[in-house]
């Protein structure tokens, strides 16, 4: 008898016209890692899951802002607001980047440039501080309940006004940043999409496509009015404001300029219909507007006759947003057609040339999880890795060109397996920290659908022709086809391998294959293909169950006899939702379902009875879901990756004191030989502590990496000291231990107040030097002095410390004397100085003569 479970659903009702329906699954993107624990409970522990994100994504929206000397570029890539200087438009450089909740579709910046608004098709307006532009900072943000959908922005003051899919004008008030708050809705009613809002003076203008642009009188943000419209500017969508001009994408019905001298009866410049549809018309220096059409790409007019556009040139990528600086346009292109932002300068508009490029991420259509990294493949971009030492916090750490789109991807024996699914090419990865490398690329002869990699064999979903191919990679850089298999009339389409068992089904195709792989070399079909309600989605093996994700019909359980018979023992709902990928990891199970029900997951331990454990909502559309070790992966597509996994923070434990530390008795003026503390703590989390004190007595400090108490101990500080060591870990918890310092009074010795400096005589130099005032007592005792090895015909008074006499005729030498200097107190307690005393040698003696050898004598 089969169980059904019914999974909890996402409080979200449809998605709009502008996100597409849920994509079918990446492959199983199995591995040969060992599970070594699960969300709950980790090493015993239990485990606090929370959600980290990676944004990365596609390109939608980007503005200009200039003033006081910046000239930045922001763009709305995936579920990130990334900021580029553009200073120099053909190298701009990136300053700073905050993740968003959801992919933005529309960007706003405030008059000042200090604030940001990204809307979304997920119902939200959120606001981000940009004036740190190195760290711009999310702030909060409006959700429009059931699918509301705000497009097109503008700041005004502390209001932002936002156009709305099926409202017209909202008014937000932002002076809380991180609590915008509801105004009021313009009175008006439309039929269909509000795309965007301009602001001119006292009035807004709407571009509502069928209903052409509706203008709103705001002059009281709390009562915006409709004062008029001009239905005859159907498809209206982007509105560009210059000076008194608007210019108005019409979709498939090409531009118009309107004139807004009477602002409440715009009259028509002039019109020009396109081939294609047209989403945005910015002006151009020199008369000139750019147009972004999905078919001509950007286009430049010249609009000086405005009744009469004249096409001047166009550059053939298809634009979904346009950027003008100067003469030049960024060309944004949308996550239809490419994650490059181009500029392109039309300076000669009959051959525009492409000067720069800003790469971005591309869609994430599938992941792995490794140890400490999750790989991602992301589609034309190539692979992504992503560092996930901290889940929940997950760091890109690079992006690897293999050379192919990359669809798919696994990891084996170590290594990352990316394919394309519709070619033969295989990307072996080494996922090296920091650096990821292209080892070697296989060519699998037939398409790639689906990966697994089981200790060095690689089993490939290779469709139709190619079945199942068995690759042996235990020397990547030489892969051998091991083994292969065709099952007559089936296509090998998803892939799982438990034991010697693999499974395979067909998104096409109701069966399900059991194939025997016991003999890699002689893969062979086992049983009846087992009929599922619907075609396979994704699907995930455990000992002999195996778990298939349908593509209408949730998640099916079945068991295996081990002699190709399938039993269906449960089943999981996710209606009306679409599953999209499984992955077991011990005994849970994971699923991702799309948009409408994000991940969730099961307790397994009894695959006949899942229990339902938790849902966690995503950013986007869940692509595919792996997990290993206790982390969680989903692709998410434009909205990057969203990794889980235990907590830090959340599942961190404060240290603990361990014993005590006793009382300390010193004297004071004792050197304290290291006091080590960190032996009294212990972090139940083996992470580093850092140690800080509070009441030390004068003259001692403690180290914080160490916790080691040491110094001098001040004279004139004997008392008693209350003092607390604390130590804390990494996430600010603490504990404390509490002792007293008791510092004992005791004589203080003399010390040196400043140094005596050298000296220098003649002989029979009269000297006074009073020495007293180099030496002190903290204790005021009176000192008394003594001295050592003067110069000949010196000597010191005891108590002045006075150096006084007549230096000797005979003390001259060529060498100083070393003079020591003696400070006494009362307790016979000393400090001494040493000085060179020279003294130059500068009497002369005369000399004494003989009588008869005096001059003069001419005598014998």
């Amino acid at each position: 008898m089969s169980m059904r479970i019914i999974g909890l659903q996402l409080l979200l009702l449809a998605v709009s016209l502008c996100v597409g329906p849920a994509m079918a699954a990446p492959g199983s993107t199995g591995h040969d890692l060992a599970a070594s624990s699960r969300d709950g409970q980790i090493d015993g522990a239990e485990c606090v899951l929370s959600t980290g994100r990676w944004g990365g994504g596609v390109p939608q929206d980007g503005e200009r802002f200039t003033g006081g000397g910046e000239d930045l570029l922001l763009i709305g890539a995936g579920a990130e607001l990334v900021i580029f200087d553009i200073s120099t438009p053909t190298l701009p450089v990136e300053l700073g980047r905050a993740a968003l909740d959801h992919p933005a579709i529309f960007i706003a910046i405030s008059e000042d440039g200090q604030m940001a608004a990204a809307s979304d098709a997920f119902d939200n307006a959120t606001l981000v501080d940009i004036s740190n532009r190195g760290a711009p900072l999310r702030r909060g943000t409006f959700a429009w309940p059931g699918l509301q959908q705000p497009y097109g922005m503008e700041f005004r003051g502390s209001h932002l006004f936002v156009a709305v899919r099926t409202i017209g004008l909202a008014v937000l008030d932002i002076s809380d940043p991180d609590t915008p708050t509801w105004v009021a809705n313009s009175d008006g009613a439309v039929s269909n999409f509000v795309f965007d809002v301009a602001l001119r003076g006292n009035h807004a203008y709407l571009g509502q496509d069928n209903d052409g642009i509706q203008i709103v009188d705001i002059s009281n943000p709390a009562t915006p009015t409709v004062v008029a419209e001009r239905t005859a500017s159907t498809g209206a969508g982007q509105l560009t404001l210059d000076g008194n001009r608007l210019y108005v994408a019409r979709g498939a019905n090409g531009f118009e300029i309107l004139d807004l001298s009477n602002p409440t009866a715009p009259a028509l410049l002039g019109s020009i219909g396109l081939s294609g549809f047209l989403y945005e018309v910015v002006a151009m220096p020199g008369d000139r507007v750019a147009v972004a059409n999905n078919v001509d790409g950007t286009v430049l007019f010249d609009i000086s006759t405005p009744a009469t556009p004249v096409e001047l040139g166009n550059y053939g990528f298809s634009p979904f947003r346009l950027v003008p600086v100067g003469n030049s346009v960024f060309t944004i292109h949308g996550s239809s057609v490419s994650p490059i932002v181009r500029l392109v300068d039309f300076q000669d508009p009959g051959t525009p040339v492409e000067t720069a490029q800003i790469v971005f991420n591309d869609r994430s259509r599938a992941v792995s999880v490794g140890p400490d990294h999750v790989l991602v493949a992301n589609s034309d971009f190539g692979v992504v890795m992503l560092d996930t030492t901290n889940p929940v916090a997950p760091i890109l750490v690079d992006t690897l060109d293999i050379g192919f789109e990359a669809r798919r991807i696994g990891h084996l024996g170590g290594y990352g397996i990316a394919s394309t699914s519709y070619s033969g090419e295989i990307a072996i990865i080494d996922p090296i920290p920091g650096a990821p490398a292209l080892v070697n690329t296989l060519d699998n002869s037939f398409q790639s659908n689906d990966l697994v990699g089981v200790g060095s064999l690689l089993y490939v979903a290779s469709g139709q022709f190619g079945g199942l191919r068995i690759h042996d990679l235990s020397n990547p850089m030489s892969p051998t086809l091991v083994g292969s298999l065709v099952p007559a009339g089936q296509t090998v389409w998803q892939i799982a391998v438990a034991g010697t068992t693999a499974y395979s089904g067909y998104s096409n195709d109701t069966d399900l294959l059991v194939i025997d792989v016991s003999n890699p070399a002689l893969p062979v079909t086992i049983g009846s293909p087992h009929a599922l309600p619907s075609g396979t989605v994704d699907i995930a093996a455990s000992g002999s169950h195996v778990f298939v994700g349908t593509q209408l019909d949730g998640v099916r359980i079945l068991e295996h006899d081990g002699l190709g018979g399938l039993t269906e023992v449960a089943d999981i709902g996710v209606s009306p939702a679409v599953v999209t990928g499984v992955s077991i990891d011990g005994d849970r199970l994971y699923i991702s379902a799309g948009v409408f029900s994000g991940l969730l997951i099961y307790d397994i331990s009894d695959p006949a009875s899942p229990v339902f454990v938790e849902q966690y909502n995503t950013a986007g559309d869940g692509e595919g879901v792996d997990a290993l070790g206790g982390v969680i992966a989903m692709a998410e597509g434009e909205s990057g990756v969203t990794t889980l996994g235990c907590d830090p923070a959340a599942n961190n434990q404060p240290p603990v004191a361990v014993g005590t530390i006793g009382d300390q008795n010193d004297n004071e003026g004792t050197q304290i030989f290291p006091l080590s503390t960190n032996a009294s703590f212990n972090d139940p989390d083996g992470q580093a502590l850092s140690y800080s004190a509070s009441g030390l007595p004068p003259g001692l400090e403690i180290t914080p990496g160490s916790g080691v108490v040491e110094g001098t101990l001040d004279f004139e500080s004997s008392g008693s000291y209350p003092v607390v060591i604390t130590a804390t870990d990494p996430f600010g918890l603490f504990a404390t231990q509490s002792f007293t310092w008791n510092i004992i009074e005791t004589n203080a010795p003399p010390q040196v107040e400043s140094e005596i400096p050298d000296q220098l005589n003649d002989e029979e130099d009269v000297v006074s030097l009073d020495v007293s005032s180099h030496f002190s007592d903290i204790d005021g005792d009176t000192l008394r002095f003594e001295i050592g090895n003067l110069p000949e015909g010196l000597s010191m008074d005891g108590t002045s410390g006075v150096i006084s006499g007549t230096i000797s005729t005979n003390a001259g030498r060529t060498e100083p004397y070393i003079v020591l200097i003696l400070a006494f107190d009362p307790d016979d307690a000393v400090t001494s100085q040493t000085i060179e005393w020279t003294v130059n040698d500068t009497v002369v003696v005369p000399l004494i003569f003989n009588d008869r050898f005096e001059a003069g004598s001419g005598s014998d």
